[in-house]
């Protein structure tokens, strides 16, 4: 999260990226060609968006304003964790353009 909002692609995880409205606490929707999150009343008119959770969605708040070392102590669940990675590898591919080749590597790693 830091090196994104470092090199200028901070996603939008307060603000509506839509209606520039704030978010509500309720599951919200996220666009990777608008860079953030987008309420569920603009969800019907913005294809190709990914449901976010509240919880990943807080999770994902926490991330952007604390510390690495305290977010890397955190307890979280393997859903949350696969949501949130699910969310954020797929904003770096739109980013990059392309597949991250050693997200796969790192996952047979871990199964071995």
């Amino acid at each position: 999260m830091r090196l994104l909002d470092m090199v200028g692609f901070r996603p939008e995880l307060n603000t509506c990226v839509v209606s520039q409205e704030p978010i509500q606490a309720e599951d919200q929707f996220f666009s990777y060609p608008l860079g953030g999150v987008v309420s569920p009343a603009y969800a019907q008119v913005n294809a190709g968006l990914m449901p976010v959770t509240l919880v990943t969605l807080k999770l994902l708040r926490h991330m952007q304003r604390s510390a690495y070392s305290h977010v890397q102590s955190l307890s979280i669940t393997p859903e949350l964790h696969d949501e949130t990675e699910r969310l954020m590898l797929g904003y770096l591919t739109y980013l990059l353009e392309r597949k991250l080749q050693s997200v796969d590597f790192i996952r047979r790693i871990r199964r071995q």
